[in-house]
């Protein structure tokens, strides 16, 4: 402003100049209100899920998971499968990954980080009471708070069918004095619109499914997750109509196949089972489709028949750890 702008503007009624002081004020007081508008819509994240099948195999010493992606969401991710501790696989389904764009921290990847949490969450307490929750739920729960965050930058409606979590994490062990088990940990969101397009998302408690072992009387046999959930056919159902798809690879397996129909997979050992599965999910659910396999086993622990892809990466090494932390990757109980 010129000098006579200055003058003109100090020449103005008393009323006008105390009216544009006010206005001046009262916008300073909505600046901090713009700029924290602006940074929460750069905080806004871009989600990237995972899809696919997932199917588990309990034998009689092992833990058989395979990985398969699906085309249900374009750009999806395969099934992620990660270790978990030293007795726990997991695979993680639905958002998996957010990134900040315009922003210079690093995409935050869930089979990075969270591995580490549920080791932590699961370690045993050396005075336990009967009222401590189990391993599951103190997983479930360092789950949610480590998703919490990332969920909650989710500003953009989520097309979710209504039986849809936003993410899904599968968890297989062997628990202590109890065997095999397979556990559903469901995350769904609720979202409230907040005008102009901008949805408010909140993440809500796990909801709990156990998946193995079966009910008593029922058989033991494959155990089979479609994410996002449909009713598409999987193993069993092709297995059932003998349907061509799976001809050679039963041909080549008829003593996996045998264990699997009659419901007794736990009597038998993993290979055949593996060498099965390792052919009959890329040929049933898309050979070019990114798939994966690991076995966890009862006392020697977690490793990858078919790595996938991209491995997972290792844990945060700016994180510490604790002296004599089981690693992820490799356990060995003592003898």
């Amino acid at each position: 402003m010129n000098l006579q702008a200055n003058q003109n503007a100090f020449n103005l009624p008393f009323r006008s100049r105390l009216f544009m002081v006010i206005l001046s004020f009262l916008a300073a007081l909505a600046w901090p209100s713009l700029a924290a508008a602006q940074v929460e819509a750069k905080s806004d994240s871009v989600t990237i899920f995972a899809a696919g099948r997932v199917e588990f195999c309990v034998s009689d010493h092992d833990i058989l998971v395979g990985a398969i992606a699906g085309a249900k969401i374009p750009g999806a991710h395969a099934p992620e499968i990660v270790p978990m501790g030293p007795t726990y696989v997991g695979v993680l389904l639905g958002a998996v990954e957010w990134d900040t764009p315009n922003s210079n921290t690093k995409p935050v990847r869930l089979d990075a980080t969270l591995p580490q949490t549920a080791a932590a969450a699961a370690r045993r307490n050396p005075h336990p009471s009967p009222d401590d929750p189990s391993d599951i739920e103190k997983i479930g729960v360092a789950t949610l708070e480590l998703i919490r965050p990332q969920l909650e930058k989710i500003h953009d409606k989520l097309k979710l069918a209504p039986n849809q979590p936003a993410f899904e994490l599968l968890l297989a062990d062997y628990a202590y004095n109890y065997g095999p088990e397979i556990w559903e940990l469901d995350y769904r969101v609720t979202q409230e619109s907040l005008g102009n397009d901008y949805w408010d998302t909140r993440p809500m408690r796990p909801a709990y499914h156990q998946l193995y072992p079966p009910e008593k009387g029922h058989p033991h046999t494959l155990v089979e997750v479609n994410y996002p959930p449909a009713a598409d056919p999987g193993l069993l159902d092709l297995l059932a109509r003998r349907d061509p798809i799976l001809d050679p690879v039963a041909l080549k397996s008829p003593e996996a196949v045998a264990a699997i129909q009659n419901g007794d997979t736990q009597k038998k050992s993993a290979m055949p089972l593996a060498d099965f599965l390792r052919e009959a999910m890329p040929a049933a659910f898309g050979g070019k489709n990114a798939f994966s396999m690991a076995l966890l086993e009862d006392r020697r622990g977690f490793q990858w028949l078919i790595a996938p892809p991209e491995p997972p990466p290792p844990p945060d090494a700016s994180k510490p750890v604790e002296p004599g932390a089981p690693t992820l990757r490799k356990y060995t109980p003592p003898q």
